[in-house]
């Protein structure tokens, strides 16, 4: 564990098998979806169109639907200008 306050410094402090792990995660991911886009994939419930929601939050409704993707998108949008945020107070901290 190292202490550190810088964010960079942080992700450089991760171990190298954490670094292994995900990108081995990421290549299941891209292997399923690769199955999935050639019809190699059997999906195991009814309605091909259904999505992961295991929590059920997305509504019914599509103009409620269509709100939340939305949000999401803008949510996801907000997370990667934070990120880069991050990243340019890094490499130039007076900006």
């Amino acid at each position: 564990y190292v202490k550190t306050t810088d964010h960079v410094e942080a992700i450089a402090a991760v171990p190298m098998n954490v670094w292994a792990q995900l990108l081995v995660l990421g290549g299941v991911f891209e292997c399923a979806r690769y199955n999935w886009d050639n019809g190699l994939f059997v999906f195991p419930f009814e309605d091909p169109e259904v999505f992961f929601d295991p929590a059920k939050v997305c509504p019914k409704d599509q103009k409620d639907f269509d709100v939340m993707m939305t949000k999401e998108l803008k949510n996801g949008r907000m997370a990667m200008i934070a990120w880069t945020g991050l990243v340019v107070h890094h490499f130039i901290p007076d900006a």
